[in-house]
């Protein structure tokens, strides 16, 4: 019988004794005990050890292949189970390795980043000055709605051909299953083709609805962005017209108070709400065009507008508001009067000027007259309707009398345009209305010989009472007798000028402009309350006192010869304008003493710069621009080969700023890209001997190009970052150990385009595996690291396999789909 094995807590400390058997069972059962002392392999073996059976008895031999019996179950046992326990999920990589091609992914891609870019090249409303966001924002607004309905389609069209799997399902389950089949063997017990085989179809079609999740995901997230894009350009907006708002109305109240210096922080904006008591009050003021509002506005420099119920809104400062509607309150349109009138008494009535004009009676009096057929309605208080209606009986009648003069048409005019507030107070001492009628043969008078014909042709009309008729025809008739005439023949053309001046875009004949200086001189002489200036065919008539006749005729010669003076057109290409600025050009005029102006032609990239005034100021300007042009703004034009250009523009312009580091006075302007064309702009000595340097460049270019070549390098998924570098670090370093500059990155691409000789090119290219194999080796060095443990064990396939089809629940039957 075996004898009890010893305690091992008291073997390595000394403290307990043991037994030593007889017949040399001491050495055995020492090396039997080592061996279980020993802790089990890292890696299980596969062969068992050979065991020396000489020199034991027959009960040692049995109980030692007890043991060992024993001993190799209890470790086959716990390699099982350490195999089961041990076995890691499938990391990330695996599954992605496992994971079928999507052929949709570039697609996807391609899509996301064009959606990103167009984004990312947004401007960004919020940094915009106030007066530029609604010029931008409908654009910008059209582009995101865009953008979402691309978003849109995309996802329904391909959501429409795509297969889903059981919802329970994912991709992560199946290739857990897939990776035991493939540890285990076809022969072994449990194996099933079929299932097997149907998993990989499975997984193509949870993986490809997995990418399609995917994908969707990122297209929301980019429809919130836009979507809260649209929201803040919305309220950006908002603000913006608002803010425009408010300055048109504090425009509108500077023009009224006609003072450009008022604090837009003064002015308010007050809400009142109208009496009931006193009529309709919102019709009164806002009816018939709004008159009485108008008439307020003129008043009191403030705007009055209509706002919500019956209410009335009024924008201006706080004392003109308060005034303005202090005088709104006192309106009474609470009485109503009707008058019946023969039409063509109402029809003079209207006609007449002076107090017995109808239309100068509703201001007077705080009424609205509105003219029926043969009535008239009169709207006010009890009192001015009563005193209107007073009035207008007492006019009817007069309206009647009537007394007239006779003038020539020069006087006619002179009267009606020059010195019409001497006729307006006539008619205000006298209590008449007088009208202004010239003859019917004053449009067909085209020269001063003309006038004789139609002297007697034009006529003054005076209404009112007999006695005050002769009192104001007296008064008119000294007034026309004091009048002298003189005329000043001059240039058909130049009176056109003055009296019909073209607009800026009416005439392509350059003849035809004229100096606005000329003009706003004329104005002002013409629009003289003391003087008449009228035009009669190529002549102009000067009508009025001797003494101011004397005063303005020279003025007038002299602007009558200016308007005479042809500009001077010199075409220049406009980017020559950078240097011949407004400020040059304004330097130019004060020296010359003309005028300059600037027209962009329509076509091409010329603009007319013109030149007026007298022949000796245009030469002495066309000197001094001409002098501007050759020192400064010589502009010569290169046309490129698609190299050159390339190499010019790429790859930070390093090829450029060589070119141009020992001419920093030239400008080099990137004209027509699509030509591969430049232009260089500055002094013509070094802009002749940069267009040399340039020239030259692109004929070495078109040598070395002829033995360069051109090669595309495909870089995997997410390593392009590491070809970059931190802002281009990486790609610099390979530019220069290549000693090859056309090396680029497209944007929004997977791959390197190398130009250059075949020998830079074979240098960059091994520079770029080298960073690819450096990068995968630090990779797979990652995962084994995160594999292993302190005591990594073999990993064997389980004994059978198990599958349970309750996870699998459609693996007999049809995937279910959109």
């Amino acid at each position: 019988m075996a004898k009890k094995r010893p305690n091992q807590g008291k073997g390595t400390s000394g403290k307990g004794k043991q037994k030593s058997p007889s017949n040399g069972k001491t050495n055995v059962e020492q090396k039997h005990k080592q061996e279980e002392k020993i802790e089990e392999p890292q890696v299980i073996e596969e062969t068992p050890a050979v065991v020396d059976f000489s020199g034991l008895s027959a009960t040692q031999k049995k109980n030692l292949k007890r043991r060992l019996k024993k001993k190799n179950m209890d470790s086959n046992s716990q390699e099982g189970q350490g195999a089961g326990k041990q076995r890691k999920p499938l990391t990330k990589k695996e599954i992605e390795a496992m994971l079928p091609n999507d052929p949709m992914s570039k697609t996807r891609s391609e899509f996301l980043s064009k959606i990103n870019s167009s984004l990312r090249g947004m401007l960004d409303l919020s940094v915009l000055p106030i007066e530029e966001v609604l010029s931008k924002k409908g654009e910008q607004e059209r582009e995101l709605n865009r953008l979402l309905s691309n978003i849109s389609e995309t996802l329904s069209k391909e959501s429409s051909n795509l297969k889903k799997p059981p919802k329970h399902l994912s991709v992560n389950t199946i290739c857990e299953q897939l990776r035991d089949f493939e540890l285990a063997s076809k022969d072994e017990e449990g194996y099933d083709e079929e299932f097997y085989q149907h998993l990989k179809e499975l997984l193509v079609v949870a993986s490809l609805y997995e990418n399609y999740r995917n994908f969707q995901n990122q297209c929301n997230e980019l429809r919130t962005r836009i979507e809260r894009k649209l929201s803040i350009n919305k309220e950006l907006s908002q603000a913006a017209a608002d803010s425009n708002k408010q300055k048109r109305l504090v425009n509108r109240v500077k023009g009224l108070k006609q003072d450009s210096s008022i604090d837009n922080d003064s002015v308010e904006t007050k809400i009142f709400e109208l009496p009931n008591n006193k009529g309709n009050l919102l019709d009164v003021l806002f009816g018939s065009s709004a008159k009485m509002a108008k008439n307020l506005e003129k008043k009191f420099g403030a705007l009055v507008e209509k706002s919500t119920g019956n209410s009335v809104q009024i924008t201006g400062l706080l004392k003109d508001i308060e005034s303005c509607w202090e005088s709104i309150r006192q309106l009474d349109f609470s009485s109503q009067e009707t008058i019946s009138l023969d039409p063509r008494v109402i029809k003079k009535l209207y006609s007449m000027t002076g107090n017995i004009n109808l239309k100068s009676l509703q201001d007077e009096l705080s009424i609205i007259i509105n003219r029926m057929e043969n009535s008239l309605t009169i709207l006010g208080s009890p009192e001015s309707t009563k005193a209107a209606v007073e009035i207008i009986n007492k006019n009817s009648d007069i309206s009647s009398n009537t007394v007239s003069i006779s003038v020539s048409l020069i006087i006619a005019k002179a009267l009606q345009f020059n010195f019409l507030p001497t006729v307006r107070s006539i008619e205000k001492e006298t209590e008449t209305s007088v009208r202004i009628q010239f003859g019917g043969k004053s449009r067909e008078v085209s020269s001063l010989a003309d006038i004789s014909d139609s002297q007697h042709d034009s006529k003054i009309l005076i209404f009112g009472k007999p006695d005050k008729c002769e009192v104001a025809k007296n008064k008119l008739s000294n007034l026309i007798k004091g009048l002298e005439v003189e005329s000043i023949q001059a240039d058909s053309k130049a009176v056109r000028k003055l009296f019909s001046p073209p607009g800026k875009y009416s005439s392509d004949d350059s003849n035809a402009r004229i100096s606005r200086s000329i003009l706003d001189e004329f104005s002002k002489l013409r629009d003289s309350n003391k003087m008449g200036i009228v035009r009669i065919g190529s002549s102009v008539v000067l009508v009025g006192p001797a003494s101011e006749i004397k005063k303005a005729k020279p003025n007038l010669l002299d602007l009558l010869e200016r308007a005479q003076y042809t500009p001077l057109t010199k075409t220049i290409h406009r980017d020559q304008l950078r240097v011949l600025n407004h400020s040059r050009r304004e330097k130019v005029e004060k020296e010359a003493c003309v005028e300059i102006s600037t027209h962009k032609r329509q076509e091409g990239r010329s603009v007319v710069i013109e030149v007026l005034g007298s022949e000796q100021a245009k030469a002495k300007a066309e000197t001094l621009i001409d002098e501007v042009l050759t020192k400064e703004a010589h502009l010569e034009t290169l046309e490129l080969d698609s190299c050159t250009y390339d190499k010019l523009y790429g790859s930070q312009r390093s090829h450029l700023r060589k070119l141009t580091s020992n001419f920093p006075n030239v400008q080099v302007i990137q004209a027509e890209k699509k030509r591969n064309s430049i232009s260089l702009l500055g002094s013509k000595e070094e802009v002749l001997k940069l267009k040399e340097k340039f020239l030259e460049f692109n004929r070495q270019t078109l040598e070395s190009s002829s033995n360069e070549t051109k090669e595309i390098i495909e870089i995997p998924s997410g390593k392009m970052g590491l070809i970059i570098g931190t802002k281009g670090s990486v790609l610099n370093e390979i530019r220069s150990k290549a000693n090859c500059e056309s090396i680029n990155v497209p944007k929004n691409s997977s791959h390197v385009v190398l130009q250059g000789t075949e020998e830079q090119c074979t240098i960059a290219r091994n520079l770029i595996s080298e960073i690819l194999s450096n990068s995968l080796s630090n990779s797979n060095t990652t995962t084994c690291s995160e594999q292993s443990g302190p005591h990594s064990n073999k990993i064997s396939a389980p004994e059978s396999l198990k599958f349970d089809e309750k996870c699998f629940p459609t693996l007999g039957g049809t995937i279910s789909t959109f």
